[in-house]
C-alpha cells in the first residue's frame, strides 16, 4: 500500500488505538475501588465505545465491593448502545458476562433475550462466537423452561 492509499482510506476502517486502563487496573489491585470507579466512569464518557472500559467497569460493579449486578448490566447495555459494529476480542466475553449478571439476579428471560438479540448482530461476532452465544441462550431456555 502506498502513502496515497493510506491517505484516501476511509477513517472509519482504521483501527482506533486502545484506551489505556493500566492505572485503573492498578487501583483495583490496591482495593481503591471508589477511585477506580470514578476514573472508569469518566473514561466511559470520553470513550463510550471502548469494550475494555465497559468490561472493567461492569466487573468492578458486579464484584465483591459493589455487589451490584444490576449496575453491571447497565454498564454493558450502555456499551452496547454506543459500540462500533465490528468484531472485537471482548464482544463475546461481554455478552456472556451480561447473561451471567441477568442470571445472578434471577432474570432468566432477560438473559435469554439478550443473548438471542446478540446472536442476530452482524459484524460483531465470528460464526464460532455466534454459535457459542446461541448454545448459551438455548441452555438457559432449557434449564429455566423458557
Amino acid at each position: 500500500a502506498s502513502l496515497t492509499d493510506f491517505l484516501f482510506y476511509p477513517r472509519r476502517h482504521l483501527k482506533a488505538p486502545p484506551v489505556i486502563t493500566t492505572r485503573q487496573k492498578g487501583l483495583i489491585a490496591h482495593k481503591e475501588y471508589i477511585l477506580a470507579e470514578a476514573e472508569l466512569c469518566e473514561m466511559r464518557l470520553e470513550h463510550p465505545e471502548s469494550p475494555d472500559v465497559a468490561l472493567m467497569l461492569a466487573e468492578l460493579h458486579a464484584g465483591n465491593y459493589f455487589r451490584s449486578p444490576e449496575t453491571a448490566i447497565a454498564d454493558i447495555l450502555y456499551f452496547c448502545k454506543h459500540r462500533r459494529l465490528r468484531w472485537d476480542k471482548h464482544n463475546l466475553q461481554i455478552a456472556i458476562r451480561c447473561s451471567d449478571y441477568y442470571r445472578t439476579i434471577g432474570n432468566y428471560d432477560e438473559a435469554f433475550e439478550f443473548l438471542a438479540s446478540e446472536a442476530e448482530k452482524k459484524f460483531i461476532y465470528t460464526r464460532r462466537e455466534r454459535r457459542t452465544i446461541i448454545e448459551r441462550a438455548n441452555a438457559i431456555a432449557e434449564k429455566y423452561d423458557l
